[in-house]
C-alpha cells in the first residue's frame, strides 16, 4: 500500500511539472 500511495504521489508531482514546463512553453510562444 505504502508503495502504491508513493506512486501516485509521484504521478501526481510529475503531471504538475508537465503542466508547468508546457506552460511556460506556451507562454514563450506567445510572446
Amino acid at each position: 500500500v505504502n508503495t502504491l500511495f508513493n506512486l501516485c504521489y509521484l504521478i501526481v508531482r510529475w503531471k504538475k511539472a508537465e503542466l508547468k514546463h508546457r506552460a511556460r512553453l506556451n507562454r514563450d510562444k506567445q510572446e
